[in-house]
């Protein structure tokens, strides 16, 4: 999300949906690909639909704090709240 603030001159606000949308697609190819792979016992799709059920309540909960921060706090606080995320996230990354 930074690129698209950096090198695209969009605002935080402008960005955060834009990139949504880059990860929804990126979801939706995944699952594309995915529909091909077939389970090893069955002949069904391999989805385990158990961990879609987990997830999804958690990713829309968070979708709708992520709204409602990003109409009431500056986007100069949105950027700073998501740098800190990306240097935490990249920490986590590389010590594993």
């Amino acid at each position: 999300m930074p690129i698209l603030i950096i090198f695209l001159n969009f605002n935080t606000k402008e960005a955060i949906p834009i990139s949504k949308l880059m990860i929804l697609s990126g979801s939706l190819t995944a699952l594309m690909m995915g529909l091909r792979n077939k389970h090893p016992f069955r002949d069904s799709i391999s989805i385990d639909y158990n961990l879609v059920i987990l997830i999804l309540p958690t990713v829309i909960y968070g979708t709708m704090i992520g709204v409602t921060l990003n109409k009431i706090l500056s986007p100069v606080l949105i950027l700073a709240i998501l740098t800190l995320t990306m240097i935490i996230n990249t920490y986590k990354t590389l010590k594993k």
